[in-house]
């Protein structure tokens, strides 16, 4: 054979094994298309569910007040009442219905008949007389169910408005005795004492909660539904022998699994398709920006989800297992995304968590699109972080109160894109400083504690263990290049090398982002840290077990055995008696004990370390 076949060999060799690989791809994906257009059952959950739960939303949970019964109780009886209820029912957002007594409307209120009670106080037309002098301006209350309180506040920015709009006109006219009116000031004028406000709504004028729940909903489907789907239709696979008979061809596992996920991402994908023309041509809800970018970042996002329901059913034993680890993980999920709640009102250290959360980035990012008509200029920062969840790790870090040298630090980048994204690139892991580098870690802003708290897929971090400590790959994969289970899984941990995540994989890796956050948190890895949790103070002393004496022994953290401890003028000391030694030592120096650790072991006291 000549060199030049020689050279070529391999080449050739490649090549026909990636033909045969997408040969055997392609072939997968069509038995896996055509069993799903085979079962009617599976083709309406897949495309009927997510449109209904459009319409739902869009129609059915929208937040636009429309219709509302509300009761009128009129003690005024003039031309200025009647002007006032007139204008109520002008609109579509509300249906007066008198009532003659303030008593027989809240009766109707608390029954549930009514969704608000006016009630206009006999003074009403006096306010608006040209002829009366120093009269305060009337007013006008309303009543809500107070355990209505999604309804009473939509209403109100409502009836505020309708209400505020009707008082100007008659501000600016006079009603004589017969109802008649004249222009009090020239027209478009204000009269006196009345303030002209003009209110403005940017991208969404008249307030329509349609475009609102419709862009909302998107994520939803996506977030729930595709993970749902996912997991319950790999499951049954499973369950009915199929996966195994499919590992008896020569299809690799990456294989199989492709075959299985791409016809539900591209029906997935399909019904994205569907539920906007859905939603503009029945809704009259169309994107205001570009339908390209949301259908290309959306069928990016069916990729997430559906690697998340692949998570869950490779987890799963049964589909009733799956279907519950679903409902709790997803659901959670998007009633903190933003979906149905905003996000502001939720206390700070939710806020924070809600960041973690790819649905969080895609509905801002729906929203974005559909009622702002926003681009890649101005969501790049959702999109970036969209991108993130699809294959980084991300690693929480505390912002430190204080210079503790008992704890590792991440010292990170500027953050990426807009603050509230807050993600921040990695630069490197510090193990625990001295107190001196610690304050300068306070000072500069750039370091957070290590809290030790990550989110990745399981996809991404077996990738990085993989690259970074194959030893430790070796471990975690069984015969077949399949993780162990069961017994197996224990002795795989029992055998696998003693590693910190930290050091084997996070240290190396280039795709580790960590994401700031703000709450109380320890990791209770000393006796001074345990003591603060337990509430040693200048007060008191923290006893975890046993029996104490303590006099004017404030701040220390006692943990006896079987004899009493008695402490008397002293303060900040970890006494800990472990039945065959007694360990006295300060609080503030409780993370230097690796010295005494060493010190045993150099005597060879291995049977106290």
């Amino acid at each position: 054979m000549s060199a030049a076949a020689l050279a070529t060999a391999p080449r050739a060799g490649r090549a026909a094994r990636t033909r045969a690989s997408l040969r055997r791809l392609r072939t997968l994906v069509v038995r896996e298309a055509r069993a799903t257009l085979r079962d009617p059952f599976t083709m309406i959950t897949l495309v009927a569910v997510p449109l209904v739960a459009l319409l739902a939303f869009g129609f059915v949970l929208s937040t636009e007040v429309r219709g509302l019964r509300i009761g009128v109780v009129d003690a005024s009886e003039s031309p200025a009442s009647r002007r006032l209820v007139a204008d109520l029912a002008a609109g579509s957002q509300f249906a007066p219905i008198p009532f003659a007594s303030r008593a027989a409307a809240e009766q109707a209120l608390v029954a549930g008949e009514l969704g608000a009670v006016l009630v206009l106080p006999p003074e009403l037309a006096r306010s608006f007389d040209s002829s009366a002098r120093a009269v305060a301006p009337p007013t006008v209350q309303v009543l809500y169910d107070g355990a209505e309180t999604v309804l009473a506040g939509n209403a109100e920015a409502f009836l505020r408005a309708l209400v505020g709009q009707s008082g100007a006109r008659l501000a600016s006219r006079v009603l004589d005795g017969t109802g008649e009116v004249r222009e009090r000031t020239a027209p478009g004028a204000v009269g006196p004492g009345a303030v002209a406000v003009t209110v403005h709504a940017l991208f969404n004028p008249r307030l329509e909660g349609v475009p609102f729940m419709v862009a909302g909903t998107f994520g939803f489907v996506l977030s729930f539904l595709t993970v749902l789907i996912t997991a319950v239709a790999i499951v049954n696979e499973r369950l009915s022998g199929t996966f195994d008979q499919l590992q008896l061809t020569p299809a690799t596992n990456l294989e199989i699994l492709l075959g299985k996920l791409l016809p539900l991402g591209a029906v997935f994908s399909l019904d994205v398709a569907l539920m906007v023309l859905v939603a503009g041509f029945v809704l009259g809800v169309w994107p205001a920006g570009s339908v390209l970018l949301f259908f290309a970042v959306s069928t990016f996002y069916v990729a997430t989800t559906l690697s998340l329901g692949l998570i869950f059913s490779a987890t799963s034993a049964t589909a009733a297992e799956a279907v519950q680890k679903t409902v709790l993980f997803s659901v959670p999920l998007v009633q903190l995304s933003g979906f149905a709640f905003p996000i502001r009102n939720m206390p700070t250290p939710v806020q924070w968590l809600t960041e973690v959360f790819p649905a969080t980035h895609y509905i801002r990012f729906t929203r974005g699109l559909y009622l702002r008509g926003e681009g890649v200029l101005e969501l790049w920062p959702e999109l970036l972080v969209l991108a993130a969840f699809g294959g980084v790790l991300v690693t929480l870090g505390v912002r430190p109160t204080r210079p503790d040298t008992g704890y590792g630090y991440i010292r990170i980048g500027p953050p990426v894109g807009s603050p509230h994204t807050g993600l921040h690139p990695v630069r490197r892991f510090v193990e625990k400083p001295v107190e001196a580098r610690a304050r300068r870690y306070l000072r500069s802003g750039a370091y957070l504690w290590n809290a030790g708290i990550f989110v990745w897929t399981a996809r991404a971090i077996l990738e990085e263990i993989e690259v970074h400590a194959p030893e430790l790959a070796a471990a975690l994969t069984g015969p077949g290049a399949r993780p162990p289970r069961g017994p197996a899984l224990a002795r795989a941990y029992r055998q696998a090398p003693s590693l910190s995540i930290d050091h084997a994989v996070l240290e190396k890796s280039r795709r580790v982002w960590c994401l700031p956050v703000s709450f109380s948190w320890s990791d209770v890895g000393t006796w001074r840290s345990l003591a603060e949790t337990l509430g040693a103070s200048a007060a008191r002393s923290a006893l975890v077990e046993g029996d104490l004496v303590a006099v004017d022994a404030p701040g220390n953290l006692v943990w006896g055995g079987g004899r009493l401890i008695a402490l008397l003028g002293v303060e900040g000391l970890a006494v800990v008696d472990a039945g065959d030694a007694l360990l006295v030592a300060r609080l503030e120096r409780s993370d230097e004990l690796r010295r005494i650790v060493s010190e045993l072991r150099g005597r060879g006291r291995f049977d106290l370390v």
